[in-house]
């Protein structure tokens, strides 16, 4: 697509600030002690994946993943996400007028983690000044996010 850039992380903008995570754990082996003090369970939560890394929670549960404040690596198996993209996907134009989707090259398993929709994150005075100009141009896509914190 034109003006298209590939990020795979949130690209903060001006006037944003972002809070940093408030908790993280100390486990040396996160999937068996994920009830207790791990991050899902210090939330009081369920621990989101199985040991393929697929998730076993309902739709529409939070997820609660290990974090820079945790003793645990990359490899934990509550660090699903943060990963990346394990699949060949394309992004293409869709024939019905919808815009740009993705789609895989693979064949991916139920319940497999994909892909986490990053974007840039922007005020509301910001998304309403650009809507306008991308509204002219028919290439308008801004989403909404309310911000909610979790308290624990």
């Amino acid at each position: 697509p034109r003006d298209f850039v590939y990020i795979n992380e949130y690209k903060v903008g001006e006037g944003i600030t972002l809070n940093q995570v408030a908790v993280g754990c100390e486990c040396s082996d996160c999937l068996s002690e994920a009830a207790g003090g791990c991050c899902p369970g210090a939330s009081h939560h369920k621990f989101a994946y199985n040991e393929l890394g697929q998730v076993k929670i309902k739709a529409g549960m939070p997820i609660y993943e290990c974090n820079s404040r945790c003793s645990c690596g990359i490899d934990c198996p509550n660090r699903v996400v943060q990963r990346g993209i394990r699949y060949d996907l394309c992004i293409f134009r869709t024939d019905n007028g919808c815009g740009w989707g993705v789609r895989t090259l693979e064949k991916i398993r139920k319940h497999s983690f994909v892909m986490e929709y990053v974007g840039e994150i922007i005020t509301s005075e910001e998304a309403e000044r650009r809507g306008q100009v991308y509204d002219r141009q028919g290439a308008t896509y801004l989403f909404d996010l309310d911000y909610v914190e979790d308290v624990y």
